[in-house]
């Protein structure tokens, strides 16, 4: 049985360079909304209009995209009505029937699975993430969360049954998780003072980011990936909107910058996780979550550019960017050659199944009766 070339790595790549975009947009954003590093308040109201944006382009965006797709159907429908059949439920609550346009909604029985996503993956994560990152250095939080590829391997591995743990995943990890620290490698900024508010929440954040990887591949066989993330975003932005201005956030300035420099963030955001969800849905979950290794190398080669931290082209930057493809070519070669090899055996035995029964029942239809 032939398989199918998977198509991971330039989507991946794409996901991995909008999030690394995303350090220099937030430090960015921050200076136009006048928000100080140390006012935590003000960072979760910061953090949860962006998120909140991010669930309503998504929203609207598989909305529309949902509805060129059903009228495309139906335009090439030789038949009428026979763009409608074979459609699921949830497809066309997403397309609207036969009425065109209308907004994405989840299922009666998902909205369970939202609250449960944006739990992990919007609200714990990113409370605990600004609340560590005001409470240790960047460099520091920059390595701890580097852990939660091996993290979500691990998670998925051990507590949710998805996949099977191999050396080749951990010597990745291992691989990953060294050029996230070489790309962080600064003289002094690096010591072994370690504090639960700090260091302690940022890995608190990357377990919840973890869990939150193998739930929504777990949920996506129920509900689509893009209403999944469209939703969650919408119900933690609001969350963590609202915890921020009771704990007193407030923006220091409001400009028409500012505003442009938090819609692309929510759009990053909107972009590459609905992405990263189908991507999820679709392959092996360590395949896809070992990609993450590059989103500190392009968050520090992109603060380069914008912020003019550090130099694009050192050494170390160009050594990190070498393990973490090493660490990615560890974990993903040579398993497609394998798992076709086990597919054509379970194929070749299926077909002797049916041969050696076809040729049993021929034999028993020539047998002389006596």
């Amino acid at each position: 049985m032939k398989r199918k070339k998977e198509w991971i790595f330039p989507p991946a790549c794409l996901c991995c360079a909008l999030w690394g975009s995303a350090f220099p947009g937030v430090k960015i954003g921050y200076q136009l909304f006048q928000i100080e590093s140390s006012d935590t308040a003000a960072i979760l109201l910061f953090a949860g209009t962006r998120f909140f944006l991010a669930g309503v382009l998504t929203i609207l965006a598989g909305s529309l995209l949902a509805a060129m797709e059903k009228r495309r159907e139906d335009s090439f429908a030789t038949e009428p009505g026979k763009a409608e059949q074979g459609r699921s439920e949830a497809e066309k609550a997403m397309t609207g029937g036969k009425n065109g346009f209308r907004l994405l909604t989840p299922q009666k029985g998902s909205w369970k699975y939202i609250f449960c996503l944006s739990l992990f993956q919007t609200v714990l994560q990113y409370l605990f993430f600004y609340v560590g990152l005001a409470h240790t250095s960047g460099v520091k939080s920059s390595i701890v969360q580097s852990v939660n590829v091996f993290v979500a391997i691990a998670i998925s591995v051990w507590v949710f049954r998805l996949e099977k743990m191999t050396r080749k995943k951990v010597a990745g990890c291992i691989v990953g998780i060294a050029g996230v620290i070489l790309v962080n490698l600064e003289a002094g900024a690096l010591d072994f003072h370690l504090t639960l508010t700090g260091e302690g929440f940022i890995f608190f954040s990357t377990v919840a980011h973890a869990f939150s990887v193998s739930l929504i591949k777990i949920f996506s066989r129920k509900e689509s990936p893009v209403v999944l993330s469209g939703y969650q975003f919408a119900v933690g932005g609001l969350i963590m909107m609202g915890v921020g201005l009771l704990c007193g956030g407030r923006f220091g300035a409001v400009s028409l910058p500012g505003c442009a420099m938090l819609i692309y963030l929510a759009m990053v955001s909107a972009v590459a996780y609905t992405l990263w969800g189908i991507l999820l849905k679709k392959y092996e979950l360590s395949k896809v979550t070992v990609y993450g290794f590059l989103t500190p190398v392009f968050g520090a080669l992109l603060s380069a550019i914008f912020l003019g931290e550090g130099e694009l082209l050192q050494a170390k930057n160009i050594g990190a960017l070498l393990l973490v493809c090493l660490g990615i070519w560890i974990v993903n070669t040579g398993r497609l050659q394998k798992q076709e090899f086990v597919e054509n055996l379970e194929e070749n035995g299926r077909k002797e199944q049916i041969y050696g029964s076809d040729r049993m029942h021929q034999n028993q239809k020539e047998r002389p009766q006596i």
